[in-house]
């Protein structure tokens, strides 16, 4: 699979781990929001041909993007909170 619609994921209401290492994905294929979906706890996107870090849920445990083409991290969108009490 290397290409997404938008709402690919959002009819699966128990989903909970996304695993799509080595599936040649890309930004062209991969809508931004694709994988923002609430239930989502673990994403594997690794050794694929990504250049941007998706958006996803703030309840997203576990990320992996290694062995991609990432060319730059906002860490605002990957820990909005604040870590200071």
């Amino acid at each position: 699979m290397q290409v997404f619609t938008r709402d690919y994921f959002q009819g699966f209401s128990n989903l909970a781990f996304v695993r799509l290492n080595y599936n040649q994905l890309s930004d062209k294929g991969v809508p931004k929001a694709v994988f923002n979906v609430s239930t989502l706890l673990d994403l594997h996107l690794a050794h694929n041909q990504l250049t941007s870090v998706p958006l996803f849920n703030p309840q997203l445990e576990h990320l992996h993007l290694n062995h991609n083409s990432i060319e730059s991290i906002n860490g605002t969108q990957l820990c909005p909170f604040s870590l200071f009490l």
